[in-house]
């Protein structure tokens, strides 16, 4: 697109300024917005009889809809794999190991006293397994 601005004849417009276009208020209005060019820049000045150029830097909206296409593919391919991820397969094996799982932590807590037992057990077998160097004073 071009764009053909009028500045007020102080305005320095130097060789490094730049442009880019900018959305202003809450309207939304659309401006053209020149920015940088250092003192040490010599002032820009149009060739061969034509008008100055700056090439403006494209505005967020412009690299938004640019890359939209992208956005676009890479949201079909999250809920493609989002899809899949739920299936009814899926579904039913989450559904089955978590009725597994319930049903092991219920067994174990049933089973809570004899693991106690079991535990003291195997304590007092490993202090008479011990070598006799190694056993606590009685």
């Amino acid at each position: 697109m071009l764009a053909r601005i009028r500045l007020a004849g102080q305005t320095p417009i130097k060789e490094d300024t730049q442009a880019k276009l900018a959305l202003t208020g809450i309207t939304g209005t659309s401006i053209i917005q020149l920015s940088g060019g250092t003192p040490q820049s010599a002032e820009l000045k149009g060739k061969d009889g034509n008008l100055p150029q700056i090439i403006a830097s494209p505005s967020p909206i412009a690299r938004l809809l640019t890359n939209s296409n992208d956005l676009m593919t890479s949201v079909n391919l999250l809920l493609h794999n989002a899809n899949a991820m739920f299936s009814a397969q899926n579904v039913e094996r989450i559904s089955n190991t978590l009725d597994h799982l319930e049903q092991t932590t219920g067994a174990i807590a049933d089973q809570r006293g004899d693991i106690k037992v079991v535990m003291q057990q195997l304590m007092q077998v490993s202090k008479q397994a011990a070598p006799p160097w190694n056993r606590p004073p009685c």
